[in-house]
């Protein structure tokens, strides 16, 4: 707290206690050795106020500031932000983001340099963050899994994701085919029917379409593609369903149907004689 001020604070204007004191924020002023000098009440209440400002500091956050704060000290920079953990007095672990700067005084000659740290708490902010990276890391393992295949595309149609799936199928590379148009894969004849059911889809007209697409080795594999409207892009997703092997079966089944009508035939001709 401010009670027992030291002598490297005696040159400050009221520009400091306005910011850090009137202004109820958690802030601390250290030496280089980190020893905790003076600090904001919201300071003292989470962390106690005495000691070293560094034991507070996760252990694997403890040097990631450590060039930055030589480059404070050499006047290449004039402050510096990171994003650190820290554990208050009960041991709960926070987020912060750390805004550090040295604090110089004109009314003391050599005095030791004085580090001002002013903590915003982020700690719901990284929880939400890391909930995000946790759905984003469910949803691709969901997607790359799934049985169906997914294409991203932009408003223009060119290409910015699919799946391993994908891939797989058409024996296509993601950096061979990320940005190109989604059209170069579909054939000829389906290529107008695709492009008005993209236009369609981009405005809420969801619709299916079956059409070809090119496989690496030039053959034609038949996919349903339904579409959802990707905000994020001003885009559209692509999911598409493989059924090309019901094709065959349907051509199979249609075959054996004709030989089993023909054999029908020419038994009802022969039981006729």
């Amino acid at each position: 707290m401010w009670d027992t001020k030291p002598q490297q604070f005696a040159g400050l204007d009221d520009y400091f206690l306005i910011r850090f004191v009137r202004a109820h924020l958690i802030a601390a002023f250290t030496t280089l050795d980190s020893s905790v000098v003076s600090c904001t009440e919201k300071f003292q209440t989470l962390f106690g106020g005495q000691g070293c400002f560094d034991d507070f500091v996760h252990p694997d956050d403890l040097y990631q500031d450590a060039e930055l704060r030589q480059q404070l000290l050499a006047g290449s920079i004039s402050r510096f932000r990171v994003e650190k953990r820290l554990f208050d007095q009960s041991g709960q672990e926070h987020w912060f983001d750390i805004e550090t700067s040295l604090l110089q005084t004109a009314t003391t000659e050599n005095a030791e340099p004085i580090f001002a740290f002013v903590l915003n708490d982020i700690t719901e902010n990284r929880k939400i963050y890391d909930a995000l990276l946790w759905n984003e890391k469910r949803w691709r393992d969901l997607v790359n899994h799934s049985l169906l295949l997914f294409f991203q595309c932009d408003g223009r149609a060119n290409l910015l994701y699919f799946t391993p799936r994908v891939a797989q199928l058409l024996g296509i590379k993601a950096d061979e085919w990320i940005e190109r148009s989604i059209t170069d894969l579909i054939h000829p004849e389906d290529l107008n029917e695709f492009e008005q059911f993209f236009s369609s889809n981009l405005h809420s007209n969801s619709f299916s379409l079956i059409c070809r697409f090119r496989t690496q080795d030039a053959e034609w594999v038949e996919l349903k593609l339904k579409a959802q409207i990707d905000n994020s892009e001003s885009g559209i997703i692509l999911h598409a369903q493989d059924l090309s092997a019901q094709f065959i079966l349907a051509g199979q089944l249609q075959f054996y149907r004709a030989q089993y009508k023909a054999l029908l035939t020419n038994l009802s001709q022969m039981l006729s004689l």
